[in-house]
């Protein structure tokens, strides 16, 4: 059989997301009609492509050659839409942004509408979900992280900067229990800066910091928050000295192949006001 993307993309969905449901949210359709396209393919090529492992569905020992030219293709296809891109003056197509839920919540998504309405025929996406996303793979266009990039054939840009600190309920005291993230996210400078203060293992872990202010708020319990998500919550204040604080930086990266993309600049320009000093922070209020 000749390999086509319109085939290919059904299991390069599932190899990326790890489950149907994920991979049908990333091509717009449904889990049933992924399902019956892999067993189409599954059918057609003779062998199984998928098993199922720990972390959901990942591509069988037979099938990782195709998911590899699935992966070219798809780059291919994006080089494809970047060089028509360049010769219009009227910019269309797709362009994903992934970011974290924070960044999302206190700044980015209030303020995504200035962009649609100079750009309407760009169908703009924000991913939040946390969830790796490889530039160099074409999988996200743009990434706002709190991680600078050291390595990679990589574009990158400090765009701000945040105050992390130790947060509690008002009126509550510490007594080393404390919150946190998940433990993936133990090498951070938030989760970091709780061990430093709090000793020992948080006694509850939370997917993203906006659940972590939540959780401080419904358990009187302490940890380590970004001041602009602890500013959402009135009831928090800090409770340790300001000057034991640390700082983070929010990077804007993507991959040196879309340089000259014009999708790809007018995003950075748009970001670049969203986001006007590095050195503030990420919500523009905090200090």
């Amino acid at each position: 059989m000749d390999a086509n993307w319109d085939d290919l993309k059904y299991l390069l969905a599932v190899t990326d997301a790890g489950t149907l449901s994920g991979a049908a949210a990333a091509l717009n359709s449904n889990p049933t009609t992924v399902s019956r396209r892999l067993r189409r393919l599954e059918s057609e090529f003779g062998f199984p492509l998928l098993e199922r492992s720990g972390d959901g569905w990942r591509p069988t020992p037979m099938s990782k050659s195709l998911v590899d030219t699935a992966r070219r293709m798809r780059l291919a296809m994006n080089a494809a839409e970047h060089a028509v891109a360049r010769q219009s003056t009227v910019l269309t197509g797709s362009l994903l942004i992934s970011t974290l839920p924070f960044v999302n919540a206190v700044r980015l998504v209030a303020l995504a509408g200035a962009f649609i309405a100079r750009h309407p025929g760009l169908d703009l996406s924000i991913d939040d979900s946390a969830k790796p996303q490889s530039l160099a793979m074409g999988e996200a266009d743009i990434s706002l992280t709190t991680t600078e990039p050291v390595e990679g054939r990589l574009v990158k840009r400090r765009m701000a900067t945040f105050r992390i600190g130790i947060y509690r309920r008002n009126g509550e005291t510490t007594n080393g229990r404390w919150l946190g993230l998940n433990p993936h996210f133990d090498q951070t400078k938030v989760m970091q800066l709780g061990y430093r203060h709090m000793g020992g293992k948080p006694v509850v872990r939370l997917p993203s910091l906006m659940n972590l202010g939540l959780a401080m708020r419904a358990t009187g319990l302490p940890g380590a928050l970004p001041s602009c998500v602890a500013r959402q919550y009135p009831d928090l204040e800090l409770a340790i000295d300001p000057e034991d604080c640390d700082e983070n930086g929010l990077w804007l990266v993507y991959h040196e192949s879309k340089r000259g993309d014009p999708r790809i600049e007018k995003c950075v320009e748009w970001l670049g006001e969203v986001f006007p000093n590095s050195r503030r922070c990420i919500c523009g209020r905090c200090n």
